[in-house]
């Protein structure tokens, strides 16, 4: 799921071997931001299923008291 955003950044789970970019040693490099980007995505995902779970709750607060008849 999480494979697709990493390879549009440029980060393959298959490429961990080591190559220059620039004259820099890549591999740690391409290491840690593919470590972060599976955490930003996986965080994302946990959000969006709390922030899901909190507007169907309010969804159904703001419609018992709009159905409520008004005294």
């Amino acid at each position: 799921m999480g494979e697709a955003i990493l390879e549009s950044h440029g980060i393959s789970s298959e490429k961990k071997k080591g190559g220059k970019i620039r004259g820099k040693n890549v591999s740690k490099m391409r290491d840690r931001k593919q470590f972060n980007c599976e955490i930003l995505f996986n965080m994302r995902v946990y959000l969006d299923k709390k922030t899901e779970k909190k507007l169907k709750e309010w969804e159904r607060i703001r419609s018992e008291i709009l159905n409520s008849p008004s005294s």
